[in-house]
């Protein structure tokens, strides 16, 4: 399983304005994607992904929040304690939210296909309720990074808003058209964090961890992709807690500070850290702009997309490695 327990997030999300005058009832389609390479030599990986109705006049994201589709990382330079979310419903945010049903969810990569499995998401607080779909595994040699992601949704709210079919009622219409609507979409994953050093020490040769002395500073470098979206941030799990700080990827380096501003040592001498390195690409792209293959997933006259008022994608890739801290030279 892995370690961080949210997607993300960032600016490049909030790019496209969304106007929630002229949204009205809306749906958008929802993907988390998420590898990383261990430092045990494991490569674990998952995908949830979720279709979100929103009602009349609700930000989409608040309600894609709550469904843990999507969550909020530090800003390039800040650091935060990671802390579960709390339920906060304002009173622009009052209504319910539903997460659509479809027939299939799949993710298609030169590695293969990979399906997805329904599962009844738990309401939360009577506003947010239906189904998500995740991988049946932790297996993440199927969703490699680097590579393009052919995201597939049939049959999407294939009973309609008000009608919920049955198991004996057939997914097509009575002119043999598939009931909902399709996604059909394509996005390019970023690769994962390579020649990476801490404090010098290529991250590479260090097979079974990296040893230094208890600092209040640990200097990363990295090699910067050339998309200017992407970030980078680095999710220190130790005794004293879990801290995510977060860095601009085009930058290449940046200091991870060890001591929090209230005090708090994110490590001590003589205990490890396990210290993992993400890359995060997160698009928002509105119905118009949706990167499509051109043809349809259900073999329907119906383009595919139509229906949709957004397709939101976040790419999470990363390694580990495990730190250990060593006693300092002056301690007795």
């Amino acid at each position: 399983m892995l370690s961080v327990g949210c997607s993300i997030e960032t600016d490049s999300i909030h790019s496209s304005s969304y106007n929630l005058e002229e949204a009205k009832t809306s749906t958008h389609a929802v993907f988390r994607v998420r590898q990383i390479a261990g430092y045990d030599g494991q490569i674990r990986g998952d995908a949830l992904a979720g279709f979100v109705q929103v009602p009349d006049g609700a930000d989409p994201l608040h309600f894609i929040s709550l469904a843990g589709l999507e969550s909020t990382l530090p800003a390039p330079g800040e650091c935060k304690k990671v802390q579960n979310v709390e339920f906060d419903q304002t009173p622009e945010q009052a209504g319910q939210a539903e997460l659509l049903e479809a027939q299939s969810v799949e993710l298609r990569t030169e590695s293969g296909s990979h399906q997805l499995t329904p599962y009844a998401f738990p309401a939360v607080a009577n506003v947010v309720r239906g189904v998500v779909y995740t991988s049946r595994d932790n297996d993440g040699h199927v969703l490699p990074s680097g590579v393009i992601y052919n995201l597939l949704g049939r049959s999407i709210d294939f009973s309609g808003p008000h009608d919920r079919l049955t198991a004996s009622q057939p997914l097509e219409t009575p002119q043999g058209m598939p009931r909902g609507f399709s996604l059909n979409s394509k996005h390019l994953s970023p690769p994962r964090p390579e020649d990476v050093q801490m404090n010098g020490v290529p991250l590479a040769s260090a097979n079974s961890g990296l040893a230094f002395a208890p600092s209040d500073v640990l200097d990363l470098s990295w090699a910067p992709t050339s998309n200017a979206t992407d970030r980078i941030f680095v999710l220190v799990n130790s005794p004293q807690g879990q801290w995510s700080c977060g860095f601009n990827d085009a930058d290449g380096y940046g200091s991870l500070p060890l001591l929090t501003p209230d005090g708090v040592s994110m490590t001590d001498e003589n205990q490890s850290v396990l210290l993992e390195i993400h890359r995060v690409r997160a698009t928002a792209h509105l119905s118009e702009d949706i990167p499509s293959p051109g043809r349809t997933v259900d073999n329907s006259s119906a383009a595919p997309n139509q229906g949709l008022a957004q397709v939101r994608v976040t790419f999470d890739v990363a390694v580990e490695t495990l730190i250990q801290f060593e006693k300092r030279a002056d301690s007795f």
